[in-house]
């Protein structure tokens, strides 16, 4: 079910606390579940312009253990670090290893903030997610250089820029922008660190149920919210 776009008694409710909303509101490196044009559909009622095959370097994606959605974690400078938690009267020390060296991602752009506390509270920011200040590699393509541009997002030269004109189907640089990203908050023993999350299996396997089970429901939860 796809829901309307959001109502003006939502958005005026949301006005108090618009002020929160750091200035960098306007875009979002997503990972996950919200790299789905149904699942952005049915949460904000629109898709906003995306820039894809953007890369969060120095991070892994996992799933979230016993869910279909991923968490992203920063890495270790070493490849593996160590973990020390209680299990009843034991102490177990875990070794996690880190596969990847980045995560690939889309970058939402133009979010308004109503749109973004939407995101943080489909996210649960704060208590799963921390809604953080990262650095991207954008491709630096002519097209994707003028969306950019319109976000005020351009605020530096491309990383090792060709001479050459520079093809839309294989970027020869890159691009460095600041954007919000949802970090995993919770200890990282609640993802499954030995596998990586794979976009196309959650939209084969559990999209439909997603939309059905966890982003309708979330959505008018949030619709409720300060009536």
């Amino acid at each position: 079910m796809i829901a309307a776009p959001f109502s003006s008694s939502i958005v005026n409710a949301a006005s108090a606390t618009a002020s929160s909303i750091p200035p960098l509101a306007s875009s979002c490196f997503v990972y996950g579940t919200l790299m789905s044009p149904e699942v952005l559909t049915c949460l904000v009622g629109r898709v906003p312009s995306m820039l894809h095959h953007v890369q969060l370097k120095k991070h892994s994606r996992h799933p979230v253990k016993g869910c279909v959605y991923p968490g992203v974690i920063p890495r270790d400078s070493s490849s593996s670090k160590g973990d020390t938690f209680q299990k009843s009267d034991v102490t177990i020390e875990m070794k996690i290893t880190f596969t990847g060296d980045s995560v690939e991602g889309v970058l939402l752009l133009d979010i308004s903030p109503m749109e973004l506390k939407c995101l943080d509270y489909f996210e649960e920011e704060g208590v799963d997610y921390t809604r953080t200040l990262v650095e991207v590699d954008v491709p630096y393509t002519n097209e994707n250089e003028k969306l950019l541009q319109s976000s005020n997002l351009l605020m530096q030269s491309p990383i090792s820029p060709s001479a050459e004109p520079i093809a839309r189907s294989e970027p020869k640089s890159y691009v460095q922008v600041q954007t919000n990203a949802y970090i995993w908050a919770r200890h990282h023993t609640d993802l499954d660190v030995s596998k990586s999350w794979h976009y196309d299996l959650f939209r084969r396997d559990h999209l439909a149920s997603y939309l059905e089970n966890t982003v309708t429901p979330c959505r008018i939860e949030f619709e409720k919210m300060d009536k």
